[in-house]
């Protein structure tokens, strides 16, 4: 992405302090990919560091600083603060809380903003050491409380005049994102195939709930990438904070199963998931979690029905019974029949018909399995113009659970 940017890059090489540390074996890995440091003769700065000392880290930010004087980076701390949410979560003692990336000017405490249809004052801040703060300049990041609900990740924040301007903006732009969604979408191609397709192609619908912006983002990207061209997932909504009872409410009416990451039920939802009959799965790993969503689509995927030659049966004599109908009286020549096998007819090398072993009698018994060198009584179902001669290929049919692809 950087390369495709046509970003500066800057590499720490990092665990310096650890025993038979070589940073030459990065640069020769970097330059494979097209990353030639200076000390290798091309124009990427690198630096040598140990996270656990500090060493090298010092130079590290004299090259940070060198390369923003190069870019002639600029912010002026003069001006109402602006710049990106990198993170938001539901803090169950503080609330909704954003990471901010401050860009330009300076942000103070009380300072009234929006986050992209969020709106908020900043109620407290604090750095990453977790020290309070009263104001935070340009290229800072903060983690700051006083959201009136949880932002997206990579939203724009921009400070206003007012709680009253804060709250006018982010109901305009609520609006338009509510028209886009349901503004009327151009027919496509896929979109025709789909159509003509029908109900071919089965869904896994899920409502997903996380703990920060970034695992929704994390689980989305794992699982929307699941499925083939016969099942697939879709999420219906995903959102920051715990299971509630709408979150159950959409879930009953839409058929749908609620997945929550790091996250809990609160006492209204669990009982209304036991009212609906909503199945709620939480997970803290998320491994276990694309685990149990393959497991479903491959749930949904139809079962590969496999035939296998279980045995080869003569017929010697068509046996007219009242009130049954023809028998064929048989002789298993190879392997065995058994009730409820598939079988093929085939007469002078050719097969005329298929059928199934309804019943199957050794004298008066029934029995279930006829093995080779016994005689039997056939009574075959799906096809009645067999004859004397005819022999019988039996087949055993399966069905083999398939497998998504890795």
């Amino acid at each position: 992405h950087a390369l495709a940017a046509e970003v500066p890059i800057i590499v720490a090489i990092n665990k310096m302090d650890l025993p038979g540390a070589s940073s030459e074996k990065v640069k020769n890995e970097l330059a494979k990919l097209d990353l030639m440091v200076e000390d290798w003769g091309g124009d990427i700065l690198s630096a040598e560091i140990s996270a656990v000392t500090g060493e090298g880290v010092d130079h590290l930010l004299e090259q940070i600083s060198l390369q923003a004087e190069i870019m002639e980076l600029t912010a002026n701390p003069s001006v109402p603060a602006n710049g990106v949410v990198v993170e938001a979560l539901l803090d169950k003692f503080r609330g909704a809380t954003a990471t901010l990336l401050v860009l330009e000017g300076t942000l103070n405490l009380g300072d009234s903003f929006t986050a992209g249809i969020i709106p908020g004052r900043v109620r407290s801040m604090e750095n990453a050491l977790g020290e309070k703060l009263k104001e935070v300049g340009p290229s800072t990041p903060v983690v700051i409380t006083g959201l009136s609900a949880v932002p997206q990740a990579g939203d724009l924040f921009d400070v206003v005049s007012s709680d009253v301007e804060a709250r006018k903006i982010a109901r305009k732009r609520q609006s338009e994102v509510e028209v886009e969604e349901i503004a009327p979408k151009k027919m496509t191609l896929e979109d025709f195939f789909a159509l003509v397709e029908g109900d071919q192609k089965k869904e896994l619908l899920l409502i997903l709930k996380a703990d920060v912006d970034g695992s929704v983002e994390a689980v989305r990207g794992i699982i929307e990438g699941m499925g083939n061209e016969e099942v697939s997932v879709r999420i219906l909504n995903a959102a920051v904070g715990a299971i509630s009872e709408s979150d159950i409410l959409l879930a009953s009416a839409s058929n749908a199963v609620v997945i929550g990451f790091n996250v809990k039920m609160d006492n209204r939802a669990k009982k209304a998931a036991e009212k609906e009959g909503v199945d709620v799965k939480t997970y803290d790993i998320i491994y276990e979690l694309k685990a149990d969503i393959r497991a479903a689509l491959e749930g949904l995927l139809e079962p590969e029905i496999v035939e296998e030659k279980i045995g080869t049966v003569e017929i010697l004599q068509i046996i007219r019974i009242p009130r049954v109908g023809n028998i064929a009286g048989s002789l298993v020549r190879e392997g065995a029949i058994r009730r409820g096998s598939k079988i093929e007819i085939v007469r002078a090398g050719e097969v005329i018909g298929t059928g199934i072993v309804e019943g199957l009698k050794r004298f008066k018994d029934d029995v279930k399995e006829v093995i080779a060198g016994f005689e039997c009584g056939v009574e075959i179902g799906g096809f009645k113009d067999y004859q004397d001669e005819d022999t019988l290929i039996i087949y055993d049919v399966k069905k083999v659970v398939r497998r998504l692809e890795e």
